[in-house]
């Protein structure tokens, strides 16, 4: 039986962040998620109506991550939308389409 305890993993003391010259921004309005065993990939896009009972999505970008990653992701996500929801307040959904 080991008795190893696990360690945590240090952090580097100080974190550079800089933009890859092909970076961009884009507005996404819908995004859907697919889940296999080694990764997450959300994609993202843009909807739009197209009619009175359909609607078009324009997919602009997927991103894929380990589990892993997509779980710290997350809670990143989440710990962001309920700071935004303590300082301005809460962020109403829509009701469900029926």
């Amino acid at each position: 039986m080991s008795t190893d305890k696990k360690k945590p993993i240090p952090s580097p003391a100080t974190t550079t962040f800089s933009l890859s010259p092909d970076f961009r921004s884009l507005y996404s309005n819908n995004a859907t998620c697919e889940v296999s065993v080694f990764d997450v990939r959300i994609t993202f896009g843009e909807s739009s109506k197209s009619g009175e009972e359909s609607m078009n999505v324009d997919q602009r970008v997927a991103v894929v991550m380990s589990p892993q990653h997509a779980k710290v992701f997350a809670n990143l996500l989440l710990n962001n939308i309920q700071a935004y929801e303590q300082k301005i307040g809460t962020i109403a959904l829509p009701p469900p389409p029926a």
